[in-house]
């Protein structure tokens, strides 16, 4: 049916183009069949004052007959109206011709504006490709500032007729006085050309207006050539936060090679970076590299053997995508923009269509860094995105690489890291397998204990502040238990409380002689999340915090606060009590949304919902960690229970 309106309106279109053309070439045939005599005059006499004499002796006629040409010209969308400028700027001199030309493209934009805004979508229907696509382009950009700029620049690319343009702003909505502003002003500048070559013509200046001529015709046709990508460029939307974070493109190969090239030559010499190669042969995309997430540069060391020609497109959080610097870096390395631990099918499409184009997709199951050298949750969701993908897996299995760079520190430490990579289902139906076989077999090939890997390593790790952060994620004193409490200088920990003192060394071993102390900060932590286990049990258990509330920042500047309150955790769920930009605002977070809370090391908690990320920033920066340690508590209390029954 669609296919059929297609036509009719195409058709019509195509019918009323020549019927308009039709007459305006009958018109110009007859006007130089009934001005012979004058132009064959003015030609003998090298003027054009014969001409301009037949012409004012029509009176006011000629002008509305001119009028009505150039009227017509604009509706066929295909001819060019500088034609018909020109005629009336030699025929009734600068002044007469310009107003005749302003008057016609007044009232001929007039009329398009709201004869298009009757039968918009039967003139949709009629559009040729081209015209669909600049159309989509303009659709991208019909909310941002930049629209209206954006067609006044188009009124200067040939191969568009005024007519089109015009038709433009009416799909952008644009308000009458705002599109006639605009239109004729975009006329108005390419008249003023007409005018001046008008000019040289009267004043018998026949060499500057072959200069005129020959410079116009250039730059018609380089525009005209170009037009497609002249056309794209003005019609791009705008590249901020939201742009990133919605489009992919594929790694850009300048990137590539510099910075494998720094990976291999500094990071892994640097780091003592060993590769190990289990089954992977020269493999071509499409696959799926799924990697381990102990530290912040998984993603080089999971890459870096690959190769150019299966440079990955990698699944990242969308928190990365709300500064406008990260959001450009990302994109141009081939990020696919990702809400942690929430239902994404912008994302999921982007990597199957990446996937479809020989592409090979890059992800960290576990979705966040793990805080204590271990593997962390990775959802069910994970098995069945990867048969959806279809593909063989790379799994890369990186060890060590916490302890070179944890959550918590600020800077590196230089000791070893082993990173094995191991190709499977390759030629295979990943739909043969059950979700819960998959997901075995991904948490198998990607489980890690960076501290039993150091108990048979016994690595020595160097490195600056060496325990400094680590507040941020021990919070309880487990010769005391008190909480927050804990100060770190170096290798020293200290407890403010109960002044016990304990040195992390080299090999990252807690030593002291108080034997309640934890060997480790894997131990230290299980610890309070085993009390956690133990706290959540009170019926009336509940948490209470201040904070800041804030979301992302429109200019792309990270996130912007917008209000405060506070932050309530109980066995339902965590609720935001406060205000939202000075109004009363309440939100709630559902426990079984999801398995855990996000959270940077003293810096915040935060949620991916309602495609946004709610980010709260506790008035005790140090409870951030505690936050994400309950909710998990509280998760398989409450929830995990219920799906294992």
């Amino acid at each position: 049916m669609a296919k059929n309106t297609f036509t009719k309106a195409r058709k019509i279109k195509l019918i009323a183009t020549a019927i308009f053309a039709s007459l305006i070439i009958g018109s110009l045939v007859a006007a130089f069949i009934f001005f012979k005599e004058p132009i064959l005059e003015a030609i003998e006499l090298k003027s054009i004052e014969r001409i301009q004499t037949a012409f004012k002796d029509l009176g006011i006629l000629g002008p509305i007959l001119s009028g009505i040409i150039l009227i017509m010209t604009m509706f066929t969308f295909v001819v060019p109206v500088t034609i018909i400028q020109v005629v009336s700027m030699l025929a009734y001199g600068n002044l007469v011709g310009f107003l005749t030309c302003l008057g016609a493209i007044i009232i001929g934009n007039s009329i398009l504006y709201f004869v298009v805004n009757k039968l918009n979508k039967t003139l949709e229907a009629s559009y040729t490709d081209e015209e669909k696509a600049i159309n989509e382009k303009l659709d991208k950009i019909s909310t941002s500032k930049k629209v209206s700029f954006s067609i006044f620049l188009l009124y200067f690319v040939p191969g568009i007729s005024v007519g089109l343009v015009a038709s433009l702003g009416v799909r952008a909505k644009f308000k009458y006085p705002k599109f006639l502003l605009i239109s004729t002003i975009g006329n108005v500048i390419n008249l003023l050309y007409v005018m001046l070559f008008g000019l040289t013509i009267t004043q018998d200046q026949l060499v500057l207006a072959l200069i005129l001529i020959i410079v116009y015709i250039i730059l018609f046709i380089i525009l005209f050539i170009f037009r497609k990508k002249i056309i794209t460029k003005i019609l791009n939307p705008k590249k901020d936060t939201e742009y990133y974070r919605t489009n992919n493109r594929r790694m850009r190969k300048l990137l590539y090679y510099p910075l494998v090239t720094f990976v291999k030559i500094f990071i892994f010499k640097r780091y003592k970076v060993k590769v190990k190669k289990l089954n992977l042969k020269k493999i071509k995309g499409p696959f799926v590299v799924l990697f381990n997430h102990p530290s912040p540069l998984d993603a080089a060391y999971a890459y870096a053997e690959l190769g150019i020609k299966n440079r990955p497109s990698t699944l990242i959080a969308s928190y990365y995508y709300t500064n406008i610097k990260t959001a450009k870096f990302f994109y141009h390395m081939g990020g696919i923009s990702k809400h942690l631990y929430a239902p994404d099918l912008g994302a999921a499409k982007k990597a199957l269509r990446a996937a479809k184009q020989g592409w090979p997709i890059g992800l960290a199951p576990e979705g966040r860094l793990s805080a204590y050298g271990s593997l962390e949750t990775i959802t069910e969701a994970t098995p069945k995105f990867l048969k959806k993908l279809n593909l063989p897996l790379v799994f890369v299995n990186i060890k060590g690489a916490y302890l070179t760079k944890p959550k918590w520190a600020s800077n590196f430490r230089r000791g070893k890291i082993d990173v094995t990579y191991e190709l499977m289902y390759e030629n295979f139906d990943l739909n043969q397998l059950s979700d819960e076989e998959l997901l075995n077999t991904v948490i198998e090939k990607l489980s890690y204990d960076d501290f039993a890997w150091q108990e048979e390593n016994k690595v020595y790790y160097k490195g600056k502040k060496f325990a400094n952060g680590l507040e941020n994620i021990l919070y309880h004193c487990p010769v005391c238990n008190s909480e927050f409490t804990l100060e770190m200088n170096d290798h020293d920990i200290t407890c403010t409380k109960c002044h016990i003192k304990i040195n992390l060394d080299n090999y990252y071993q807690f030593n002291s002689d108080n034997p309640k102390v934890p060997k480790n900060i894997r131990d230290w932590y299980l610890l309070q999340k085993d009390l956690a286990s133990k706290a959540i049990k009170d019926p009336h258990f509940k948490m209470e915090s201040k904070t800041v509330f804030k979301l992302p920042d429109p200019k792309g500047k990270g996130f912007k606060t917008v209000g405060e309150g506070k932050v309530i955790l109980d066995k339902t769920g965590l609720k935001y009590v406060g205000t939202n930009d000075n109004q009363p605002f309440e939100k709630f977070f559902e426990l079984h949304s999801v398995p855990v809370i996000l959270f940077g090391a003293g810096v915040d908690i935060e949620f991916y919902r309602d495609n946004t990320i709610y980010f709260f920033e506790l008035e005790n920066l140090k409870e951030c960690a505690k936050y994400s340690i309950y909710w998990e508590a509280l998760y398989n209390e409450y929830i995990g229970e219920k799906k294992d029954e």
